[in-house]
Order: structure tokens, then C-alpha cells, then sequence
């Protein structure tokens, strides 16, 4: 038996559409660590959609986002993401600029952070799973 060339395409246009509505998308919260030079250190990231933009919270060298602070220009596009955080070190404070993309149930990238009383930025690798 022929299955017409409409019944194809709707089969077809069906199976993209539940695939797209099936990949989970950046939103929620995610943990792992970033690179240091003291080893490597904890990180936790929640990400929320609102509306047409994004929001989230971070923290670094702890997982508790109590601790931690809202994260500066967020921008999510397709699997990509970037991010600043502020932290506070013994050196300093410091933003930590975070790009990363997504796949599937990990996130993965570099960073770049700036603290005030060093001329060069220390930069590292970060990866997070979704929890």
C-alpha cells in the first residue's frame, strides 16, 4: 500500500514537532565546577525563562545559590549561553565571564574572570549538569 505524498509530510512535519518540543532547553538548575588554580572549584547556575528574555542565579566555589548572586547579561540563544557572575575573593572582587552550550543534560565552556587588583584575567574551563 502507497501512502500518499501529504500523509508523508504531515507524518514527517508531526515527528519534527515532538522532537523540538522534547529537547529540554537551557531553564533550570544546573551544577558541576570551573577551573582554578586552587583545583577545581563548585558552581551552580539557574537559569529561568520570562518572557522574551532570561534570568538566573549563580554561584561559585559553592553550590548553595543563597550565597551567591544574580547573574549579569545573560543571554541564551539556541544551545549558547553567556553570563557574568560577581564574586568576592580574598584577592578581590571579580566578575567571572562565562560562555557555554549546551547538549542534552551538560553544559560546557570557558570562562574569564577579572579581579580588580590583577592586570590579567585568569581564564579556565566550567562544565555543569542539570540537576
Amino acid at each position: 500500500m502507497h501512502s500518499s505524498p501529504i500523509t508523508r509530510r504531515t507524518i514527517a512535519a508531526l515527528g519534527l514537532v515532538y522532537l523540538t518540543a522534547w529537547v529540554p532547553g537551557p531553564e533550570g538548575r544546573w551544577e558541576g565546577t570551573f577551573t582554578s588554580p586552587h583545583g577545581d572549584q563548585p558552581l551552580a547556575v539557574e537559569l529561568k525563562a520570562e518572557g522574551a528574555g532570561w534570568s538566573g542565579r549563580g554561584a561559585a566555589g559553592t553550590t548553595d545559590l543563597s550565597a551567591g548572586s544574580e547573574l549579569l547579561d545573560l543571554e541564551v540563544a539556541g544551545d549558547s549561553l553567556t553570563f557574568g557572575l560577581e564574586i568576592t575573593t580574598s584577592m578581590g572582587k571579580a566578575v567571572m565571564r562565562f560562555a557555554g552550550a549546551v547538549s542534552g543534560t551538560e553544559v560546557a565552556g570557558t570562562y574569564d574572570m577579572n579581579i580588580e587588583s590583577m592586570a590579567v584575567p585568569m581564564r579556565g574551563r566550567w562544565r555543569a549538569e542539570r540537576r
